[in-house]
């Protein structure tokens, strides 16, 4: 990608960043694939875990829209994570249909084991780049991760980044 270059929207600039994203995705994903594996747990069960830890109480309908996936596959998920103890699904107070879900001492204990090993590569990463190449890295992934208001929200919305 060209630096400096005041026409840093064009195809090829766009392309190399589309490159690197992917590529920054599935290395930050293989880093914690083998521990996840071993655990009988893939990256939709990371992310499922990971929310449900950082908005205790959570329903079923905002995860499935934050994460964008079918309800059938979230369903799946949530039943293996409280099948392995990790979550606990409730039953709703006002409505028994909703299952609000709680991560439990074991998946927090999981969790800390993949963020220990994520760390590692983002602590590495932001040293060698330095705090102000930090802040716009997260100025991008920011913008990147607001969905337009032109479409719904799907993989991120705010509630869940911070």
């Amino acid at each position: 990608m060209s630096t400096g270059n005041p026409l840093f929207l064009r195809d090829e600039d766009l392309d190399d960043a589309i490159v690197m994203v992917e590529r920054a995705q599935r290395l930050f994903a293989a880093d914690v694939a083998d521990l996840l594996a071993g655990k009988g747990l893939g990256s939709t069960h990371d992310l499922v875990l990971r929310l449900v830890a950082r908005r205790p109480g959570v329903a079923m309908v905002d995860l499935k829209r934050t994460i964008a996936a079918s309800k059938q596959t979230l369903s799946r998920v949530l039943t293996e994570l409280e099948s392995k103890g990790l979550v606990v699904l409730a039953q709703g107070d006002s409505d028994r249909r909703q299952r609000p879900a709680r991560i439990t001492e074991a998946g927090q204990a999981i969790l800390a084991e993949v963020d220990q090993l994520r760390r590692r590569r983002l602590r590495r990463v932001f040293r060698a780049v330095g705090p102000q190449a930090v802040a716009g890295f997260r100025q991008v992934l920011d913008v990147l991760l607001d969905p337009p208001t032109e479409r719904p929200a799907s993989i991120v919305q705010g509630t869940f980044r911070r």
